[in-house]
């Protein structure tokens, strides 16, 4: 459990040792005095920015060619094309299922490098679950 009274006074002492006011420390972090004031008493804790793992990682994506260069548009410098999937009907392997499976091609598929995407067109947004906030940090 975060106790913010003691990450407080560690933010306190650091900044003191560094022999910076509150007024300097604030203006480096891009928070107000009184909200840095505040943390150092354990009256506030920083937001967190959390994102998870998944969203830093590259997704696949199968995009149908009605749509292929309107997300190009919006994400093709994100986007690398790795081709597209054959029609072809495979054996099920689920016994209980009784047919063949048809895998139709329904558009190019990309490998999108997400971390990037997120960092440059939504980086105002958070997952700290707190309904007033709506996921979003101004």
């Amino acid at each position: 459990m975060l106790d913010a009274t003691k990450i407080g006074k560690r933010i306190q002492d650091t900044r003191k040792a560094r022999g910076l006011t509150q007024s300097d420390l604030a203006a480096k972090v891009d928070i107000t005095p009184k909200y840095l004031s505040n943390i150092e008493c354990g009256d506030g804790i920083p937001i967190l920015i959390v994102r998870p793992k998944a969203m830093l990682t590259k997704n696949y994506v199968n995009v149908p060619p009605e749509i292929e260069q309107e997300f190009l548009a919006a994400f093709g410098n994100y986007a690398t094309p790795l081709g597209f999937v054959s029609d072809r009907v495979e054996a099920s392997r689920n016994p209980s299922r009784g047919s063949d499976i048809r895998i139709r091609n329904h558009g190019k598929i990309y490998s999108v490098q997400m971390g990037e995407l997120w960092e440059n067109h939504f980086a105002n947004y958070y997952f700290w679950n707190e309904p007033r906030h709506a996921y979003y940090f101004p």
